[in-house]
């Protein structure tokens, strides 16, 4: 009976996958027979109008030329022009100059400058190459047409510009005074063992006045028979000890600390 039942449940579930698969197949089919295809959409271009007789000249003159400056074997032809310079350019730049100072007197001028621009060789300032300019002298292009106390005018054939002496916006470089920086010398005295001399003079032994000597008689009315003197023996004197030098103790060095 089992075994029946799982054959019956097994025959109910293959048919349910056939017939899904039956109607996933046909409305596949449904939805691509509704599809229709696209037709494109031809746009009529209309002819253009004709343009009288001497436009058309002109235009056919106008393609020709065209075709003719592209033409690559063409030795007229000229895709780049040449672009117009303005006058200033033609000039040249203006030469970038720092003025350090000027000195006026009743027959002689001149003024003391920097060319910048460039980088500065052996023996010149920061600033560039200072040179120093008389009135009609040129830097480039252009001269020195005055020198004033305060500013310099210089001038070319068709540009006029003026160099200020105190010009906040220009940094004008100094020359740095190099002073020579000896490292500090560090002497260490190391402390030497001090001495104490102690006199070895020995005293010298005292002198024994001698005594009267000791006259030896007889009696009253002995008659003298002589004289002995005795004088005393010298007492003995103790050696002195050497004596030896005395060092000081050193004091006891400081712990070492990390």
């Amino acid at each position: 009976m089992k075994q029946g039942i799982l054959i019956l449940l097994l025959l109910c579930f293959a048919l349910f996958l056939v017939f899904k698969n039956y109607e996933i197949w046909d409305s596949s089919y449904e939805k691509g027979a509704e599809k229709e295809p696209l037709k494109k959409v031809e746009k009529k271009t209309e002819p253009a109008p004709p343009l009288p007789p001497g436009q058309q000249d002109r235009s056919s003159q106008q393609s020709s030329i065209s075709i003719a400056d592209k033409n690559i074997f063409n030795p007229e032809r000229k895709d780049f022009p040449a672009p117009i310079l303005s006058e200033k350019l033609k000039l040249g730049a203006r030469p970038q100059m720092i003025l350090y100072g000027v000195v006026i007197g009743e027959d002689y001028q001149f003024a003391s400058v920097a060319v910048t621009g460039k980088p500065p060789q052996k023996g010149e300032r920061s600033g560039g190459e200072t040179r120093t300019l008389k009135v009609g002298e040129s830097i480039g292009e252009y001269k020195l047409n005055k020198i004033l106390p305060d500013r310099i005018v210089m001038e070319a054939p068709e540009d006029t510009f003026e160099v200020l002496l105190h010009d906040q916006n220009v940094a004008k470089g100094r020359s740095n005074i190099r002073t020579e920086n000896r490292p500090a010398m560090i002497t260490s005295i190391t402390p030497t063992p001090v001495t104490s001399v102690i006199p070895t003079t020995v005293p010298s032994a005292s002198r024994v006045s001698p005594l009267p000597p000791a006259v030896s008689g007889g009696g009253v009315g002995e008659p003298f028979r002589g004289r002995s003197v005795t004088t005393p023996a010298p007492a003995p004197v103790a050696p002195v000890a050497p004596v030896t030098p005395v060092t000081p103790a050193r004091p006891p060095s400081p712990p070492y600390r990390k």
